[in-house]
Formats: C-alpha cells, sequence, structure tokens
C-alpha cells in the first residue's frame, strides 16, 4: 500500500562536475532564497538486489513502481559504522522511505557478507523481513560527498553530490574495499518536497539552468563497474 502522506517530489537534474562553482553561485542568489541547511559529508552506501538483478532490471524496463533496499552510513570511512537500512520506494516521479535503524555494528574490513546480512535482517520487523530476504544480493557499494540546502521556509530541500565512486560486490564473499571505480566528474542536483509542494518545487527549477535526467546512482554504478553475473 502506497503511503500517500510520506509521498515526495524527487526531481534529479545532472551537469559536468566542473559546473560545481557556478551551481554553489546559483544556490546563493536563487531568487527562492536558499540557504545551506547543514554542514556537507560524505555519504556511504550498499546495493542489494535479488539474484537475477530484478531491481536493475525493472529500473531499465521503466516499470513505475520500484523498490530498493541499502545499507547507509555516513563519514569519510568507506568500511561501515553506525548507519541504516532503508527501503526506498519509487511511484513514478513521487518516492518515500522506510527507514530502520541498524542495531549491531557494521565493519566491512572484518566481516563476511553472511554476517552482515544477519546483522542487517536483525534490525528489521518481520512485515518487512521476507522482502528484505528477496533482496540478499550485495551488488555495489557507493560513496558520494553531498552538500544540503533549503529553501527559507524549509518546504524545498536540495541535495548536490559530487565525487561518486563504486567497489563491485558481485559473486564476493566478503567486502571488496579495494581500488574504487571513478567514473568521469558528474554532478547530481536532487530537489525533494512533499508531495503537496508541487508549484515550490516549480519555483525553484525555474532558477536552475540544468536538466531534469533520470538519474540512479545505483544503476550507474553497475554500468561504470561492468559485466555483474
Amino acid at each position: 500500500m502506497i503511503p500517500v502522506d510520506d509521498l515526495r517530489h524527487e526531481v534529479k537534474l545532472t551537469a559536468p562536475e566542473t559546473y560545481l562553482p557556478r551551481l554553489l553561485a546559483l544556490l546563493r542568489c536563487h531568487p527562492r532564497g536558499l540557504s545551506r541547511l547543514h554542514p556537507p559529508r560524505w555519504v556511504n552506501n550498499i546495493y542489494f538486489d535479488s539474484q537475477d538483478l530484478s531491481r536493475l532490471n525493472q529500473n531499465y524496463a521503466g516499470v513505475n513502481d520500484r523498490t530498493k533496499l541499502r545499507y547507509r552510513w555516513y563519514g569519510e570511512d568507506p568500511a561501515g559504522g553506525g548507519g541504516h537500512l532503508e527501503f526506498k520506494l519509487k511511484h513514478g516521479r513521487l518516492g518515500w522511505k522506510r527507514n530502520f535503524t541498524v542495531d549491531g555494528a557494521i565493519d566491512l574490513r572484518a566481516m563476511s557478507w553472511l554476517q552482515i546480512l544477519d546483522v542487517l535482517r536483525a534490525s528489521l520487523p518481520e512485515d518487512v523481513l521476507v522482502a528484505a530476504r528477496a533482496l540478499d544480493q550485495p551488488v555495489l557499494i557507493n560513496r558520494y560527498h553531498r552538500r544540503y540546502f533549503a529553501t527559507f521556509d524549509g518546504v524545498v530541500r536540495l541535495t548536490v553530490d559530487t565525487h561518486q565512486q563504486y567497489w563491485n560486490q558481485w559473486s564476493t564473499t566478503r567486502p571488496n574495499l579495494g581500488f574504487p571505480t571513478q567514473p568521469p566528474g558528474t554532478l547530481v542536483l536532487e530537489v525533494k518536497a512533499h508531495r503537496s509542494a508541487t508549484d515550490a518545487v516549480r519555483r525553484v527549477l525555474e532558477g536552475l539552468p540544468l536538466h531534469v535526467s533520470k538519474n540512479s546512482k545505483y544503476v550507474e554504478g553497475c554500468e561504470h563497474l561492468g559485466s555483474l553475473g
């Protein structure tokens, strides 16, 4: 069942990373009065899929309703730490999330994937455990540097992601933290707001000379990592 009250706009725009200084200047003088929400930080994710990569294939097929499972933590250490498991659901251009705090410690340098999955599953309620068991294949780890902004009234929030990196986890028994794949520099600007704030999102987008793009860091990472399976 779609949680209507939690649906939000998620509009993504992309540009070459060399555009970052100009974009930051545009955000500072945006007519909607954008300001920095809190200090920038590194975002780290482990993306999971089914053994037949059903979620990746759904994205390619343009399936309207999709679910993605990832474990997320923040900070400069790509080897783990305190984080949360996140079901990210998509309905057209609207999306929502269900977050679950992971109680046990995750250390990607010391643990196998079986041990990591046991810790993650132990943090989930019964109503989502079945869905999580169907998405038990670690596919990739990614990280990026994120900046946060919001309109003066807090109705619309924006994030700017740069310095993306990927590690291939397909068919590994333990996390691969070797040399990352670093694709050509692309920045991703995402505009987010409650589904009722359509006009506010439109006014923010009008002040940004970037093109709206279908962008998935999971899909992009799989493509840059090459063949899976």
